[in-house]
């Protein structure tokens, strides 16, 4: 395996914990398709490079299931390959101004999806000149410089019958193009074959965390999430069970009460710096972690609701 798939986890504590964990390529395909710090080209390249390295066989070992409702007659090993062909034709694709109408959007990470309207160009070229603009104008303020954003380029195909499918290209608050998505047409290969979406694919990847860890969450297109780990992190008794997302315990200051999220990508996870936690969340946080680890009751966490 790559030694540099390892650094397209994009968390430093799963990273380190794996340091000596050996993965077969189809694991680390999914480790690199997966990555939202990365760029699409770096992703590309090293897919590639596995493809070249490693045969279909060895690809489809079974060591990763669909953990969705799959085209069955599709392995993983052609999947990925037609995953990469569709990334690498959105690239190419994106300068082609003839029936296509681009729309552009820079919006500030942490009101994201709270959306600006859209301006509309005749071209790629034009729409990402605009968001470098924007951007600039970003860096340009001394208020607004720290300001993390997330930049969005729709490729809107004309003449279509379905008016809101459409190409996506995403860019981190560096302007680094991260995520390719295209629209539906582009994963119909054939009538019997489907490209089924990264996520449909998943192995079970030991984690460094506990139940009652405090954890950070982190995204380029969303403001950081804290929460508590509330269960053990084990091997699903199925195979088809297996997954790479994790229910985390939250506390949503707004409502002001416990909450859960049940959809965290465990790639994203990070042990949680206390001087890192927001003051309004920390406190809460902390007394949610000893009752998870059993050193607080939760009648007494719930009737005083963290309130010191």
């Amino acid at each position: 395996m790559h030694k540099d798939v390892l650094e397209f986890i994009d968390s430093p504590d799963i990273r380190a914990f794996h340091r000596k964990t050996v993965f077969t390529p189809a694991q680390g395909a999914i480790l690199v398709m997966r990555s939202g710090k990365k760029t699409v080209d770096e992703k590309i390249e090293i897919l590639e490079y596995l493809m070249n390295t490693y045969g279909e066989e060895e690809f489809n070992d079974g060591s990763v299931v669909c953990n969705y409702v799959c085209d069955t007659d599709i392995s993983f090993y052609e999947n990925m390959k037609d995953t990469v062909q569709i990334w690498k034709d959105l690239l190419c694709d994106r300068f082609e101004d003839k029936g296509y109408l681009y729309a552009a959007n820079l919006m500030e990470r942490d009101i994201f999806p709270e959306r600006e309207p859209y301006r509309y160009f005749s071209s790629y070229e034009k729409a990402y000149e605009y968001l470098m603009k924007e951007k600039n104008s970003y860096l340009m303020s001394e208020y607004l410089k720290d300001i993390p954003t997330v930049g969005l380029i729709l490729g809107i195909k004309l003449d279509t019958e379905n008016q809101w499918d459409h190409d996506e290209y995403w860019f981190d608050s560096d302007m680094n193009l991260i995520e390719l998505l295209g629209r539906n047409e582009r994963y119909q290969i054939c009538k019997n074959k489907t490209v089924q979406p990264i996520f449909s694919y998943a192995f079970h990847l030991e984690l460094p965390f506990h139940v009652g860890d405090i954890v950070k969450a982190e995204s380029f297109q969303r403001p950081p999430l804290w929460g508590v780990i509330y269960y053990e992190w084990e091997k699903p008794e199925k195979p088809e069970f297996c997954t790479m997302n994790m229910w985390l315990d939250v506390y949503d200051d707004k409502r002001e009460t416990y909450d859960f999220v049940d959809d965290e990508e465990i790639l994203t996870l990070t042990f949680a710096k206390e001087e890192e936690i927001p003051e309004e969340e920390r406190y809460k946080l902390k007394m949610l972690s000893k009752a998870r680890k059993g050193e607080l009751d939760f009648y007494e966490l719930l009737l005083n609701r963290g309130i010191p």
